[in-house]
């Protein structure tokens, strides 16, 4: 009875924070939960709804689906930044006068191309950086968001808006710097997300945290749900997080990183079907010991420690 009370006092909870729809999801997972499993347990299982009905479902008209890509707009003031970043301009980079360093966009990263105000976008970029409130008297529909975002800057409590490396979403041909492919399902057993939603949300997750500096740091980054329509000649690498319930796709000729965390063969069949028919060359791990005595790896995949709560 006590775990019963327990999840009932969860729900009520649940019903009166989140909303109706929320917990009603919530309700219908837990609901699901065995089939999820009995799948997750089964190969077979597995490569019918992960590998065959996807892609027989993508061949039928109503239920086609697009690579559902990540696509934030793009300012003046972002286009500037991203040239500046990925062109290693020396120097820095000048904000109406004021000096921004790369150490600077390091650190706290760019302008948030979610502002489409430039005034909010600078006045919320600027006051990161100096980590002070800054923000420009003004009005407009964004302005009351951006005095919030300011406001949270010095403050040891709002850690989490600190830094913001959305600039560097969108891969252009021209810039010249390795162009990423994240192919992140999303994951529709988990309430709260998976990588996919992790990755665009400023959430106080120390991994995805700094994940998001070093992507930004050494390459441009297109994210995906999908793996369909894909032109793979526009990507020097794809980076693909291993769940254990990735929809199956072909295999590109291009390099091919993968990220596992978790480590249950037993009740994870999922993550050594997707080894086996992904064949990465890296495989990037806080656990590289668990993952080579538990998974039977490809030969050719080299197995990197990935200690993904360090900064560089």
């Amino acid at each position: 009875m006590t775990y019963l009370s327990n999840k009932i006092y969860i729900l009520k909870r649940s019903l009166k924070e989140k909303g109706f729809f929320f917990t009603f999801r919530k309700i219908i997972l837990f609901l699901l939960r065995p089939f999820v499993i009995l799948v997750k347990r089964n190969r077979f299982l597995i490569e019918i709804f992960y590998g065959t009905f996807p892609n027989l479902k993508q061949k039928i008209p109503i239920f086609k689906t697009d690579s559902e890509s990540l696509k934030l707009p793009k300012s003046d003031l972002v286009e500037k930044v991203r040239y500046f970043w990925y062109s290693n301009i020396p120097g820095a980079f000048d904000l109406d006068g004021e000096k921004i360093s790369r150490r600077d966009i390091f650190v706290h990263g760019g302008p948030d191309p979610n502002f489409t105000c430039p005034i909010c976008q600078k006045s919320e970029w600027l006051s990161r950086v100096r980590q002070k409130n800054l923000f420009i008297l003004h009005k407009c529909s964004e302005a009351e968001k951006c005095q919030i975002l300011c406001s949270h800057q010095g403050d040891e409590l709002w850690t989490n808006f600190h830094q913001n490396f959305d600039f560097s979403i969108g891969c252009e041909q021209k810039l010249p710097a390795p162009k990423c492919l994240i192919i992140s399902p999303q994951d529709k057993n988990s309430v709260g997300g998976g990588f996919y939603q992790r990755f665009q949300k400023s959430r106080c997750e120390q991994w995805m945290r700094v994940f998001r500096r070093k992507l930004a740091y050494v390459c441009q980054v297109d994210i995906i749900q999908n793996p369909v329509g894909i032109n793979w000649s526009n990507y020097d690498f794809v980076f693909v997080p291993n769940i254990g319930a990735n929809r199956k796709f072909f295999r590109p000729s291009i390099q091919v990183i993968m990220y596992g965390h978790d480590f249950w063969p037993l009740e994870e069949k999922g993550i050594q079907w997707m080894i086996d028919w992904l064949k990465p060359e890296i495989l990037l791990t806080p656990y590289p010991s668990q993952w080579k005595e538990y998974f039977r790896l490809s030969l050719q995949t080299k197995i990197v420690f990935y200690h993904s709560n360090l900064a560089w």
